[in-house]
């Protein structure tokens, strides 16, 4: 009895809850954690390409090229152990590279 009327005459109250400095605390931690993983895992992702995702890129870099020079632009791609002739016509359209997936009036996946 003696000490709880200590703790009432000093002003102290019992805890309840957590303080901004904890909540600090741990903000600060998972902001360091998702920094880390955010780093590693954009890092990875240059590192996945696949010959079809070269394909690919071949594909629109033509696609580019033809819209922006009015003429077809014809060359042959290897992908996946797969040679393919594809033609971009200077309307955008692309021919020949459906193996690749990609949509032959858009240009894209």
């Amino acid at each position: 009895m003696r000490r709880a009327s200590f703790e009432r005459r000093i002003g102290a109250r019992p805890r309840a809850g957590i303080t901004l400095v904890e909540l600090l605390v741990v903000i600060v931690a998972l902001g360091a954690m998702s920094t880390v993983v955010g780093l590693t895992w954009r890092s990875g992702l240059g590192e996945i390409q696949t010959e079809e995702d070269e394909g690919v890129a071949a594909v629109v870099s033509m696609r580019a090229q033809a819209l922006s020079s009015g003429k077809a632009v014809t060359r042959t791609i290897h992908a996946d152990g797969r040679t393919l002739v594809v033609t971009v016509l200077p309307d955008g359209r692309v021919i020949g590279a459906g193996a690749l997936g990609i949509h032959p009036l858009s240009g894209q996946r």
